[in-house]
């Protein structure tokens, strides 16, 4: 005889719905765009809680790509992964974006069709996470961030843009509690990276490493009168901005132990960062 199923029966196949993530995890592809400027993505205190939209000109793509050694939890090896640092800023700090795996190749190839020799390029970038510059290798002061695309992440090149952060004449400027102008603040464990801010006081001419890489030898002072010696390696060598008298900001250099009992400097990688702030101060 057939029967039909009472309630009990019926509870057997049963199955809520999904729900909606709660405030305070990921946030959802159907969550709105949140709008950022650099130094907002350098103070934000709390990761991975919205998602988040960045516009900022190219300021500089290595040439190569660097291999980092990541662990594949399916194969249960370590295989090496191409990731690219590219730097980028608008009117209130520069940044840096960590590219990886397939994403790298398409970002060059984005750059290189849309290059012009006289222009930057204009990046709109979204769905990007947040994470700290400092590593248990390495710490950054002050305390900074960068962004690091995933899966998700666009970079989309734009023509033009109205924000006040990519306008020079707008309302926003440098945010200049991201640098340290006390060199003193800089007695720390070495290496660490560091934004600074002084007073260009000597220049060495250009020289070149053994490897015919060009270098630069300066120092700088602060409003107490310390000194510290920095040495550029790449492209900021003869950099238009390193002119006894001129204050400069100094985003992103790497203070490392000398070789051979020599002293410590703080280097200007290709990943740096240098701005004008002010030209005829006292040395």
């Amino acid at each position: 005889q057939k029967r039909n199923m009472d309630s009990d029966a019926m509870n057997m196949f049963s199955s809520p719905a999904k729900k909606l993530r709660q405030s305070g995890t990921q946030a959802s592809a159907q969550s709105p765009l949140v709008e950022m400027t650099a130094a907002e993505i350098h103070k934000k205190e709390s990761l991975n809680t919205e998602r988040h939209s960045f516009v900022g000109y190219l300021l500089d793509v290595p040439d190569d790509d660097r291999t980092v050694k990541v662990y594949n939890k399916r194969e249960k090896t370590e295989e090496g992964v191409s990731v690219l640092t590219c730097l980028f800023a608008d009117v209130t700090a520069p940044i840096h974006l960590d590219l990886w795996r397939e994403a790298v190749q398409t970002f060059r190839n984005t750059v290189s069709q849309n290059s012009q020799e006289t222009k930057l390029l204009l990046f709109k970038i979204t769905d990007f996470t947040i994470r700290s510059m400092s590593s248990k290798n390495k710490t950054c002061y002050p305390t900074c961030k960068k962004m690091v695309a995933t899966e998700k992440t666009k970079c989309e090149f734009l023509t033009s843009c109205s924000l006040p952060s990519v306008n020079p004449r707008g309302n926003l400027a440098l945010d200049r509690s991201l640098m340290l102008s006390d060199f003193g603040n800089l007695r720390k464990t070495l290496p660490f990276v560091a934004n600074i801010r002084g007073v260009v006081a000597t220049t060495e001419p250009e020289s070149e490493s053994q490897s015919g890489v060009p270098m630069q030898s300066f120092k700088m002072h602060d409003h107490r009168g310390q000194y510290l010696h920095c040495m550029t390696f790449g492209r900021h060598a003869e950099n238009e901005n390193i002119v006894v008298g001129n204050d400069i900001a100094i985003f992103f250099g790497t203070a490392q132990a000398g070789l051979n009992d020599n002293a410590g400097l703080f280097w200007l990688y290709d990943d740096a960062h240098i701005i004008r702030l002010e030209k005829g101060c006292e040395v």
